[in-house]
This record gives structure tokens, C-alpha cells and sequence, in this order.
């Protein structure tokens, strides 16, 4: 009797730790095939941003700028240029300057910006100071409809501009543009290729 009870209990036992055995190994399968499931979906979230990050990159065109180019160049007209182009690439665009272009009034350097109208100067034309260097404007000169040109700059501010110029004689710095309300740095920085003054 006491020997069926004790075979019994050791049966129990080993059944016991069998039963232990296999949800730990069950335990451990199912934490294994989690892992596994979260590294591919990992993995496969990773090759996704990848793929459409390249996919974007391909649709990625240069931004265009349009200016109008006159004066002393073999074709005046309106062309489209990539952005961060000089008076330069206009230049040629517009079939090179003739030989009667008044390069020393010329800032071939010069960057150009989307709508600006380019005037190249001819030698002896009687031109606007703010007219020349290849598009740039001299803010001690200009009219109120050349500044409304300028990036960022519209008939209000163009105004203050104006009435500033009066007030103090002209400007120092272009830089003492941002001295005027509602010209910030990022205002100025949008116009700061374009302007000059002499």
C-alpha cells in the first residue's frame, strides 16, 4: 500500500516537472517567435521608409526661377532658370551679351531670384543707377516700384523704406534695412542678394 502511494507521488512529480518542462519551453518558443515577429515587422517598416524616402528623392525636381532678361543681350525675353542661378547663366540663356554691353555696370556674380527683371546695360546708356549691376537694386536710389520688387517686400514696405531713406539721408549698411518695422533678419536675408548701395 505504501509502496503504490510513494509510486504514485513520484508520478505525480514527474508529471509535475514534465508539465513545468513544457510551458517554460512553450514560454520560451512564444517569446522567441514575438521577437522574431517585431524584428520583421521592424525590418520591413525600415525597408519601407527606405524605399519611399528614395521614391521621394526621384520625384525631387530643382526648383525653377523665371526672369526677364533686356537690354544689351542677343535674345531679350523670359526664360527659366534653376534656382540659385547667377546674371550669368540669364546671360547666356539669353544668347550672350552683345558687344556694345557695358560690362564694367554688370554683376555677373550676382545670384537672381524668381520674377526679377534683369536689365543689361548698354555703354553710354543713360540708365538708373538702380536699374544696373546686373539686377541688383540700390536701396538709396530706388523707386517704390523697384523695391516692391524685391523678395519679401511689397507696397507697405516699401514705403517705409522710402520714408526711412528721407528721414536719415540714405542708408549707411544694408543691413540698417532690418532698423525698419516689419523687416526682420529673415526678411532681410530674403533680399540681401539683391540689393546694393552706392
Amino acid at each position: 500500500m505504501l509502496e503504490k502511494r510513494e509510486g504514485r507521488f513520484k508520478a505525480a512529480i514527474l508529471l509535475l516537472a514534465a508539465a513545468i518542462l513544457a510551458v517554460g519551453v512553450w514560454g520560451f518558443k512564444l517569446k522567441n517567435d514575438r521577437e522574431s515577429m517585431v524584428r520583421e515587422k521592424l525590418l520591413e517598416a525600415s525597408e519601407n521608409e527606405s524605399g519611399s524616402a528614395s521614391e521621394d528623392k526621384g520625384d525631387e525636381s530643382p526648383e525653377l526661377i523665371y526672369v526677364d532678361i533686356c537690354g544689351a543681350v542677343a535674345e531679350e525675353g523670359f526664360y527659366e532658370l534653376p534656382f540659385d542661378s547667377r546674371v550669368f547663366d540669364a546671360v547666356e540663356m539669353a544668347g550672350g551679351l552683345l558687344e556694345t554691353a557695358d560690362t564694367k555696370r554688370i554683376n555677373l556674380a550676382q545670384k537672381i531670384y524668381d520674377q526679377q527683371k534683369i536689365i543689361i546695360p548698354a555703354i553710354g546708356d543713360g540708365l538708373a543707377e538702380e536699374e544696373t549691376s546686373g539686377g541688383l537694386v540700390n536701396i538709396n536710389t530706388a523707386s517704390k516700384s523697384l523695391l516692391e520688387d524685391l523678395p519679401g517686400i511689397g507696397p507697405v514696405y516699401a514705403e517705409r523704406i522710402l520714408e526711412y531713406r528721407q528721414k536719415n539721408g540714405g542708408f549707411k549698411s544694408k543691413e540698417e534695412l532690418m532698423e525698419i518695422k516689419g523687416i526682420g533678419e529673415k526678411t532681410y536675408a530674403g533680399m540681401e542678394e539683391c540689393i546694393c548701395i552706392y
